[in-house]
Protein backbone atom coordinates (compact mmCIF):
# COMPACT_ATOMS: atom_id res chain seq x y z
CA UNK A 1 0.00 0.00 0.00
CA UNK A 2 1.15 3.76 -1.03
CA UNK A 3 0.58 5.92 0.96
CA UNK A 4 0.46 9.89 -0.38
CA UNK A 5 3.16 12.08 0.29
CA UNK A 6 2.84 15.07 2.44
CA UNK A 7 3.38 18.92 1.29
CA UNK A 8 4.33 21.11 4.06
CA UNK A 9 2.28 24.02 2.83
CA UNK A 10 0.43 26.40 4.74
CA UNK A 11 -2.63 24.64 4.06
CA UNK A 12 -1.33 21.10 5.79
CA UNK A 13 -0.56 23.32 8.62
CA UNK A 14 -3.87 25.05 8.79
CA UNK A 15 -5.05 21.41 9.09
CA UNK A 16 -2.94 20.58 11.62
CA UNK A 17 -3.80 23.52 14.16
CA UNK A 18 -7.48 22.97 13.58
CA UNK A 19 -7.20 18.90 13.69
CA UNK A 20 -5.10 19.01 17.00
CA UNK A 21 -7.33 22.29 19.01
CA UNK A 22 -3.61 24.78 19.02
CA UNK A 23 -4.17 28.24 19.25
CA UNK A 24 -4.16 30.18 15.89
CA UNK A 25 -0.62 32.28 15.54
CA UNK A 26 0.30 34.38 12.43
CA UNK A 27 3.36 33.21 10.22
CA UNK A 28 3.94 34.68 7.09
CA UNK A 29 6.05 33.03 3.61
CA UNK A 30 9.51 34.85 3.34
CA UNK A 31 9.65 38.05 1.20
CA UNK A 32 13.63 38.63 2.22
CA UNK A 33 17.18 37.00 2.27
CA UNK A 34 18.38 36.18 5.51
CA UNK A 35 22.02 35.13 5.94
CA UNK A 36 22.94 35.29 2.15
CA UNK A 37 19.79 32.67 2.18
CA UNK A 38 17.52 33.59 -0.99
CA UNK A 39 13.71 34.14 -0.18
CA UNK A 40 12.67 31.56 -2.12
CA UNK A 41 15.08 28.46 -0.30
CA UNK A 42 14.10 30.37 3.18
CA UNK A 43 10.35 29.30 2.04
CA UNK A 44 11.40 25.53 1.17
CA UNK A 45 13.48 25.02 4.72
CA UNK A 46 11.10 26.53 7.08
CA UNK A 47 7.99 26.97 5.35
CA UNK A 48 7.13 29.87 7.22
CA UNK A 49 8.36 32.84 9.90
CA UNK A 50 6.54 34.88 13.20
CA UNK A 51 7.40 39.02 12.82
CA UNK A 52 10.68 37.95 11.51
CA UNK A 53 11.19 41.45 9.66
CA UNK A 54 11.04 43.09 13.57
CA UNK A 55 13.70 40.49 14.04
CA UNK A 56 16.14 41.71 11.45
CA UNK A 57 15.26 45.63 12.16
CA UNK A 58 17.59 44.94 14.87
CA UNK A 59 21.04 45.48 15.39
CA UNK A 60 22.42 42.35 14.30
CA UNK A 61 24.63 42.02 17.67
CA UNK A 62 21.35 42.82 19.48
CA UNK A 63 19.53 39.12 17.93
CA UNK A 64 20.09 35.37 18.01
CA UNK A 65 18.61 32.79 16.21
CA UNK A 66 17.88 29.74 18.64
CA UNK A 67 17.21 26.08 18.00
CA UNK A 68 16.96 23.12 21.09
CA UNK A 69 15.58 19.76 21.38
CA UNK A 70 15.09 17.54 24.17
CA UNK A 71 17.24 14.27 23.86
CA UNK A 72 15.93 10.73 24.46
CA UNK A 73 17.96 8.41 22.14
CA UNK A 74 19.76 8.76 19.08
CA UNK A 75 19.08 12.02 16.78
CA UNK A 76 16.88 11.89 14.40
CA UNK A 77 16.76 13.45 10.77
CA UNK A 78 14.22 16.40 12.08
CA UNK A 79 17.31 17.16 14.57
CA UNK A 80 19.31 17.15 12.09
CA UNK A 81 17.53 19.12 9.66
CA UNK A 82 17.52 21.93 13.01
CA UNK A 83 21.03 21.60 13.52
CA UNK A 84 22.04 22.20 9.55
CA UNK A 85 19.70 24.94 9.31
CA UNK A 86 20.80 26.48 12.15
CA UNK A 87 24.71 26.34 10.58
CA UNK A 88 23.60 27.35 7.69
CA UNK A 89 22.11 30.93 8.96
CA UNK A 90 25.52 30.87 11.89
CA UNK A 91 27.67 30.57 8.37
CA UNK A 92 25.90 33.43 6.84
CA UNK A 93 26.52 36.21 9.87
CA UNK A 94 23.62 35.57 12.41
CA UNK A 95 24.35 34.90 16.29
CA UNK A 96 23.15 31.49 17.01
CA UNK A 97 22.79 29.46 20.01
CA UNK A 98 22.04 25.44 20.30
CA UNK A 99 20.36 24.13 23.56
CA UNK A 100 20.34 20.43 24.70
CA UNK A 101 17.35 20.14 26.38
CA UNK A 102 19.16 17.28 28.91
CA UNK A 103 17.03 18.10 31.48
CA UNK A 104 13.93 18.23 29.61
CA UNK A 105 15.03 14.27 28.79
CA UNK A 106 15.83 13.63 32.55
CA UNK A 107 12.20 15.17 33.31
CA UNK A 108 10.01 14.34 30.51
CA UNK A 109 11.73 10.79 29.30
CA UNK A 110 12.60 9.48 32.73
CA UNK A 111 16.49 9.23 31.45
CA UNK A 112 19.09 9.01 34.60
CA UNK A 113 20.97 11.91 35.06
CA UNK A 114 23.80 10.49 34.07
CA UNK A 115 22.64 9.10 30.92
CA UNK A 116 21.38 12.40 29.78
CA UNK A 117 24.67 14.11 30.83
CA UNK A 118 26.33 11.78 28.44
CA UNK A 119 23.57 12.12 25.73
CA UNK A 120 24.25 16.30 26.05
CA UNK A 121 28.14 14.97 25.11
CA UNK A 122 27.25 13.31 22.26
CA UNK A 123 24.61 15.62 20.45
CA UNK A 124 27.12 18.42 21.16
CA UNK A 125 29.92 16.55 19.42
CA UNK A 126 27.04 15.73 16.71
CA UNK A 127 26.43 19.56 16.27
CA UNK A 128 30.23 20.17 15.75
CA UNK A 129 30.44 16.89 12.79
CA UNK A 130 27.42 18.54 11.28
CA UNK A 131 29.30 21.94 11.00
CA UNK A 132 28.21 23.74 13.73
CA UNK A 133 30.60 26.41 15.44
CA UNK A 134 30.66 26.42 19.00
CA UNK A 135 33.59 29.32 18.81
CA UNK A 136 31.21 31.52 17.50
CA UNK A 137 27.54 30.37 18.17
CA UNK A 138 26.91 29.06 21.84
CA UNK A 139 26.28 25.39 22.12
CA UNK A 140 24.80 24.46 26.08
CA UNK A 141 22.89 22.13 27.99
CA UNK A 142 20.67 23.21 30.28
CA UNK A 143 22.32 21.29 33.16
CA UNK A 144 25.89 23.69 32.64
CA UNK A 145 23.77 26.34 32.35
CA UNK A 146 21.75 28.02 35.18
CA UNK A 147 20.56 30.47 33.81
CA UNK A 148 18.72 28.52 31.02
CA UNK A 149 16.87 26.97 33.72
CA UNK A 150 16.08 30.30 35.41
CA UNK A 151 14.90 31.70 32.14
CA UNK A 152 12.76 28.48 31.63
CA UNK A 153 11.22 28.89 34.53
CA UNK A 154 10.57 32.78 33.77
CA UNK A 155 9.50 32.11 30.72
CA UNK A 156 6.56 29.42 31.84
CA UNK A 157 5.55 31.77 34.47
CA UNK A 158 4.79 33.91 31.85
CA UNK A 159 3.49 31.74 29.26
CA UNK A 160 1.21 29.89 31.99
CA UNK A 161 -0.35 33.70 32.84
CA UNK A 162 -1.03 34.66 29.29
CA UNK A 163 -3.07 31.06 29.15
CA UNK A 164 -5.16 31.94 32.29
CA UNK A 165 -5.50 35.15 31.15
CA UNK A 166 -6.89 34.13 27.64
CA UNK A 167 -9.24 31.13 29.68
CA UNK A 168 -10.42 33.65 31.65
CA UNK A 169 -11.70 36.14 29.20
CA UNK A 170 -13.07 32.81 26.77
CA UNK A 171 -14.91 31.22 30.32
CA UNK A 172 -16.17 34.32 32.35
CA UNK A 173 -19.79 35.05 31.20
CA UNK A 174 -20.33 38.67 29.85
CA UNK A 175 -23.78 40.73 31.02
Amino acid sequence: MRTAPVVFSDTYYRNVVREYGYGEFEFDSFGFELAGISAEELNLRWLCHHRAEEFLAAPRLARIVTTGFGMSGVPHMGTVGQILGISRLQRGGEFTQIVLGDLDAHNGKAKSLSETRELADRFAAFCRRLGYDDSTGVLRSQFEDVHTARNLYLLSHFEMTQISTALRRTTTPTT
